[in-house]
This record gives structure tokens, C-alpha cells and sequence, in this order.
């Protein structure tokens, strides 16, 4: 249990972070470089200028995560210039604190939206949802077809 730990700056590079659970924990400016980050738990992470070249972040949740000036491996978007925190992780898209598999935000309707966020996120999705679905298929065919 790494949760709430404080690991800014620390050379992580190479680790097997599998299933861990990093809830809350400071890794800013960290070295995870080539880090298995497979089904671990970095909900609320502060990932701020950490290092994540070649990392796994398959399957991880990155829910209220902290990714400013994040080197990402391949296969991760960050999309800087929304309004809200977009991100798109091989076949899941990261939108501020939520977190959905494509098939899912291509399926969701507007009254899912509203009610589970509001006004503001409904807005958002009516400007962006297409932009970012056709984003996110387009990563994820040709990740798909690179491994």
C-alpha cells in the first residue's frame, strides 16, 4: 500500500507496479520509466513532470490524476487544450474525473450527462464529444495495430 506516499523525484525506472495502490501519492518528477503500472490504483495521483516513457498504464485508473507536463508512453493522449482534463488511455477516455470505455462515451445520451454531472458537463460534451471519440478511435486502431 503506497497510497498518500511521497515519492517526488524518486527513480522508479523499470518497476512492477502492478495492482498497487498509489491513491493520493506524490510522484512528481518521478522516473517511471518502463514502470508496469497494470490495474494499479493512481486515483488522485500527482503525476506532475514525472517521467513515463515506455510505462504500461494499461487497465490503470487515472481518475483525479495530476498530469501537467507528463512525458506519456505511446498509446496515451493528454488533449492540453480542452477546458476540462481529457485523456485518452488505449480504449478508455479519461474526462475530468470520469472515467469510460469508447463504446460507452459514444453510447452515453445527453440525460446521462446532465444528470450525473450537470450543465457545464453537458455543454462540454455537446462541443467536444465527436472531436474526442474520433480522437480516441484513431488511437486506439493504431496502437491496436502496433502491438
Amino acid at each position: 500500500d503506497l497510497s498518500k506516499s511521497s515519492l517526488v523525484e524518486a527513480d522508479l525506472c523499470w518497476a512492477n507496479l502492478c495492482w498497487a495502490d498509489l491513491r493520493g501519492a506524490d510522484l512528481r518528477g518521478a522516473n517511471l520509466e518502463f514502470v508496469n503500472f497494470r490495474y494499479a490504483d493512481l486515483t488522485g495521483a500527482d503525476l506532475t513532470g514525472a517521467d513515463l516513457t515506455g510505462a504500461s498504464l494499461r487497465f490503470a485508473d487515472l481518475s483525479r490524476a495530476t498530469i501537467e507536463g507528463v512525458k506519456l508512453p505511446d498509446g496515451v493522449i493528454h488533449l492540453k487544450e480542452m477546458s476540462t482534463q481529457v485523456v485518452i488511455i488505449y480504449d478508455r477516455i479519461l474526462v475530468g474525473v470520469d472515467c469510460y470505455h469508447i463504446e460507452d462515451w459514444e453510447a452515453i445520451s445527453d440525460e446521462e450527462i446532465a444528470e450525473t454531472t450537470g450543465v457545464d458537463a453537458l455543454n462540454f460534451w455537446h462541443a467536444n464529444k465527436q472531436n474526442i471519440l474520433a480522437i480516441a478511435k484513431s488511437a486506439q486502431a493504431k496502437f491496436s495495430e502496433a502491438v
